[in-house]
């Protein structure tokens, strides 16, 4: 998984102290970082190696002082290991899921399709789709017309999205999930009682 710190701090809902284009693509722990990695500063007993580090990116919590220099870039966060443990997760699912598109999905050609996406056997894409960058659609997923699915978003096995949805970045949809679909709701209109999500309320 390719990020940049700015794209972290939205995904993370955090700030970016440095250079917000920086790019990273994996994780290190913080006294073994080597340029183009993510790393962490969640212990204060670690802090001696934040003024070393090679990381490109340091996500750190949103009081921490730094008493020298640091050369990372920072993403401040609420909670550094809470952030870490979400990002884990991410780059483990781009790093056990090749990048590609299946021959046996079926894309249509309106659909715009981002960058290192990964769309398995038999996912179903329709028409005006919007798949962000990142994004990994696991076997028979089906995404609805003009639905959106955001970055780094991972929707696992049999996961139904119906039309005009839009999920956002950094989301995982867990097996056999169903997005979108019409609810149970009814209201009574000059005495006939019909579908609530055909209404304005």
């Amino acid at each position: 998984m390719k990020i940049s710190a700015s794209e972290l701090a939205i995904l993370l809902g955090g700030s970016v102290e440095g250079d917000g284009a920086i790019i990273v693509d994996r994780p290190a722990r913080i006294e073994e970082a080597t340029p183009g990695t993510l790393s962490f500063l969640a212990n204060p007993k670690y802090e001696e190696f934040a003024y070393q580090s090679e990381a490109s990116i340091l996500l750190v919590d949103r009081v921490f002082k730094p008493s020298r220099p640091i050369k990372a870039t920072l993403v401040r966060v609420d909670n550094v290991y809470a952030a870490m443990a979400f990002l884990a997760e991410r780059f483990e699912v781009s790093t056990t899921h090749q990048v590609s598109i299946s021959s046996n999905a079926v894309v249509d050609s309106t659909a715009m399709i981002g960058k290192d996406v990964t769309i398995a056997d038999f996912v179903v894409i329709g028409p005006d789709c919007v798949i962000g960058d990142g994004a990994v659609l696991h076997p028979f997923v089906y995404i609805g017309a003009k639905s959106t699915i955001g970055r780094l978003t991972t929707l696992h096995a049999g996961v139904k999205v119906h039309h005009n949805s839009l999920i956002g970045h950094g989301v995982t949809i867990q097996a056999n999930s169903v997005i979108g679909s019409d609810g149970f709701g009814y209201v009574k209109a000059d005495g006939v009682f019909k579908k609530s999500n055909n209404w304005v309320m």
